[in-house]
């Protein structure tokens, strides 16, 4: 037995397959039975290979989307005649490529990054109004050192595509195995999930796929030496001019799964290589024997996964992009260009038809530094040679060209105001920066769903501090005017809190915020507008403590960036004035009493005369 299975293994490895060789000597029942919702139990080989099999059979659905998105690639990178699309339908055609696609997603990703998002966090109780002032205060710098502005950047670009995918996940060897927030942008290649969902959440299991280096896994794992080797084609390959080698690394799968325990969601994690498990939340114990993930290995129980598209597609988790939406045009561009670059080569080659025996020297003929051509017989060269002449092409094809240039530019909402362009004859700038905000409502609309996913990063963020800091924790915050001070948050401040009412039984409640996202890095006609709102607001007197109440009314009913922040200013302001007058209305009664009881008006003078000065 031990010789036929050592058979099948070698087999399977000069076949090259990403599979497990199954062992005849597990009973059946035990190796092919339906799991349940989720991994219930010790996960040993026999649930990794169930697990496997879901995985191929997530990868086979999701097979068409994969080389969609292969495709759409190309075209960010202005190399669409290498795509399937362009050989099945143009095998020999050459590759005079266009950008104007690439350049309508290139000022879209300017756009996410001109409107970069800042998070804030709310309290939902009185109780907890300082925890989420001081976690809006550290968060920014927990997300500046997860790198989450790189991440950002690369779904900028990502979904456009199709979709984007944010990876907040929990790193403990950062920071010498002091652990901390790690984020990432996934990409789709490498992210399997349950076909037919639309939210990654509801998906039964969800892998992450990567390759890594046999002698790092072997210097990290000693019992995978010589277990390593698998075909990496269950990840699609993106058309690239450099080769990936995948000689001497292997696969590891990141395996995320639910388990219903009650009315709470458990969420387990393990990571294998072929079959052997290299780490296992629910293997895992303490030293004393106990579970060391008993509330599963994040406690928020959801998939450390955020996915945002452009453009939503009924039934599937992956959307449309800008480039899905655009390349049928700009294929037909590059056609039309392939006409007109062939046209005008062949019309600046002078062509000539001759006759067979027409006489002539045809080498002095094509010699144009030869000052004479010999012929023989009777008429004249021209009766025997005639130019051969290229009809340039007609206008409808040149204006079709041009149609087609600025459907493109319609489809994808780049028009030329949107880059600062004009025409019509308009010139006033303020006009110029209306277009340009109108034109970029498709940016925005985007924008909002970007936001929505930065909030549930932000969400997850806050849980992994609630899970992972149990170390207090230093955090340098920078004010407003350029100063900075330290402050020290820990796990402790987010846990759980006992209330004793007397008479009533004890209750636990847990410290929830809710996170708001705003922009925070805004183009500079946002800059510039938001300042000059704040002049006229200086200029109509709503900074004046004398007015606070009716610019606090006033203040309610607009819809003005800042605007609690400006509320708190000039309430603040008009209290310290209504003290003030206060203060000077007691003082001038103390005078007046003094005056009296003295019979020195003095006091009352020099108090005229402070009004007098005043109101001078």
């Amino acid at each position: 037995m031990a010789l036929m299975q050592n058979i099948k293994d070698a087999v399977g490895v000069l076949l090259g397959k990403n599979q497990v060789m199954r062992d005849e000597s597990v009973p059946a029942d035990k190796a092919t039975k339906d799991m349940p919702a989720g991994m219930a139990g010790k996960i040993d080989k026999y649930q990794i290979i169930k697990a496997s099999e879901i995985l191929r059979k997530y990868k086979q659905y999701k097979t068409n989307a994969e080389r969609r998105i292969r495709d759409n690639a190309l075209y960010i990178n202005a190399r669409q005649w290498r795509s399937e699309t362009y050989k099945k339908i143009y095998p020999n055609e050459p590759d005079p490529t266009s950008s104007w696609l690439f350049n309508g997603v290139a000022n879209k990703h300017a756009d996410f990054m001109d409107n970069f998002p800042e998070i804030s966090v709310l309290p939902r109780e009185p109780d907890d109004q300082e925890k989420a002032e001081l976690l809006s205060s550290i968060l920014p710098v927990v997300l500046e050192n997860a790198k989450f502005e790189k991440a950002y950047d690369q779904v900028g670009w990502d979904v456009q595509t199709g979709i984007g995918i944010f990876g907040v996940f929990w790193n403990p060897t950062l920071y010498n195995g002091l652990g901390d927030i790690e984020i990432k942008a996934i990409d789709v290649m490498s992210l399997f999930w349950e076909p037919g969902v639309t939210d990654i959440q509801d998906s039964r299991h969800v892998f992450r796929v990567e390759l890594v280096d046999n002698e790092i896994l072997e210097a990290r794992y000693p019992q995978v030496k010589g277990h390593l080797g698998s075909d990496p084609s269950i990840i699609e390959q993106y058309l690239t001019e450099d080769e990936i080698p995948n000689e001497g690394k292997s696969l590891v799968y990141h395996w995320y799964y639910k388990v219903q325990k009650g009315t709470k969601t458990v969420l387990h994690y393990c990571q294998f290589v072929n079959d052997i498990v290299l780490f296992s939340s629910e293997n895992a114990v303490n030293e004393d024997g106990t579970p060391a993930y008993p509330d599963g290995y994040y406690w928020h129980g959801k998939y450390p996964f955020v996915t945002v598209h452009m453009y939503p597609a009924k039934g599937s988790l992956i959307g449309y992009g800008t480039v899905d939406i655009g390349r049928n045009v700009q294929r037909d561009i590059d056609l039309l260009n392939k006409a007109m670059i062939q046209n005008a080569r062949l019309a600046s080659i002078p062509r000539f038809a001759y006759k067979k025996d027409a006489g002539v020297n045809m080498d002095e003929f094509f010699d144009f530094t030869k000052p004479g051509i010999q012929f023989e017989g009777s008429g004249t060269i021209a009766d025997a040679v005639m130019p051969v002449n290229v009809q340039p092409l007609e206008g409808t094809t040149l204006s079709y060209h041009t149609n087609r240039i600025q459907e493109l530019k319609e489809v994808i909402g780049n028009r030329d105001f949107s880059q600062g362009g004009t025409a019509g004859g308009v010139t006033a700038a303020s006009a110029i920066v209306a277009l340009i905000e109108t034109g970029s409502k498709l940016s925005r609309a985007t924008l909002q769903r970007l936001y929505s996913a930065v909030k549930e990063v932000g969400e997850l963020c806050i849980e992994n501090i609630r899970q992972f800091y149990t170390v207090p924790r230093q955090f340098r915050i920078i004010g407003s005017d350029g100063s900075y001070k330290f402050m020290q948050f820990s796990a402790q401040d987010l846990q759980a809190v006992t209330y004793n009412e007397l008479g009533t039984d004890p209750t636990v409640r847990v410290p929830i915020f809710d996170v708001k996202v705003r922009v925070h890095k805004g183009s500079p006609y946002n800059k510039y507008a938001h300042n000059q709102e704040m002049m006229q607001l200086y200029q109509l007197g709503f900074f004046n403590p004398q007015f606070a109440p009716q610019a606090l009314a006033c203040l309610k009913g607009m819809d003005i960036e800042g605007k609690e922040e400006l509320i708190k200013t000039i309430s603040e302001n008009g209290s310290l004035y209504q003290q003030l007058q206060a203060v000077i209305a007691e003082n001038i009664q103390l005078k007046q009493l003094a005056a009296k009881l003295t019979g020195d008006n003095r006091f009352i003078t020099s108090q005229g005369a402070q009004n007098d000065n005043s109101n001078a």
